[in-house]
């Protein structure tokens, strides 16, 4: 059985873009929960990832990774 997650962030999920020339490609995420049914499979997740940088998620098997993942390049609606 698949069950589709439902995403909710208490300020949202965004991309962000400042100053009049040049773009940020900065990524921001704040307080992202994810819930598969009344399972949170991921809490309050907040991140900032920089242009030209590398970034890393590391954690145990089933802590939400993916998940985040998935969200981030909308195969998971917020």
């Amino acid at each position: 059985m698949s069950v589709e997650p439902n995403t909710t962030t208490d300020r949202g999920a965004t991309s962000t873009a400042s100053g009049s020339a040049a773009v940020d490609h900065r990524i921001e995420v704040t307080d992202l929960n994810i819930f598969y049914g009344d399972f949170r499979a991921v809490a309050d997740v907040s991140m900032s990832i920089e242009p030209r940088s590398i970034t890393a998620l590391i954690g145990p098997s089933g802590c939400g990774k993916s998940t985040f993942l998935r969200s981030l390049n909308r195969m998971h609606e917020v």
